[in-house]
């Protein structure tokens, strides 16, 4: 099946939308998303470490318990797993986890075990992948749009709409993601 082309009016409108988001950062909100997936990717190596498994194994198993849940728990929760202790979360967030690690265990890539593009793609940004765009509820209020969750057309394009800021920038698509979501936010926590 062929990817439908974007329509580059509507990532326009998109970016034009997000663009007074980053004009009102302030240098604070400039460094917390150019630091933000570094320090993430630093509990994935803490992940990994514990575990046995490569960062980004440790990376999926923090995205796989992220939805419906504060950072600072998510964290604690990632942490948990990679102790040995019980985890309490959403039972699918938990077997997906259980997943990248199984998955990693058999040979195969951990990220298989992430089902749709947000998880997956904040698997890859706290792996260290600044080029993929994580698009959940924050990213769609600065967008503009009034959703929880973005259909694959929305995600794209708003991914591309970050990517076109990204570039004004002279940063990345995560670290610009980043430093919208703490705008938007109003903390990067």
């Amino acid at each position: 099946m062929a990817v439908k082309p974007l329509d580059m009016d509507r990532v326009t409108t998109y970016a034009d939308t997000m663009r007074p988001l980053m004009q009102r950062a302030t240098p604070a909100d400039m460094a917390s998303g150019l630091a933000w997936y570094a320090d993430a990717r630093e509990i994935a190596v803490t992940i990994s470490e514990r575990m046995n498994v490569s960062v980004e194994t440790g990376a999926a198993i923090i995205a796989a318990l992220s939805p419906r849940m504060p950072w600072a728990r998510n964290v604690v929760l990632a942490l948990d797993m990679a102790d040995g202790r019980e985890v309490r979360a959403l039972g699918q967030s938990v077997r997906a986890a259980e997943r990248a690690v199984a998955i990693y265990r058999d040979g195969g890539d951990p990220f298989d075990a992430l089902g749709g593009p947000k998880t997956n793609a904040f698997a890859r940004n706290i792996a260290g992948d600044m080029s993929a765009v994580t698009v959940d509820i924050w990213m769609m209020r600065a967008a503009g749009l009034s959703t929880d969750a973005p259909t694959i057309v929305q995600y794209r394009e708003i991914s591309a709409a970050i990517a076109m800021l990204a570039r004004e920038y002279d940063m990345s698509p995560a670290a610009a993601q980043a430093c919208l979501w703490t705008v938007v936010r109003g903390s990067a926590d």
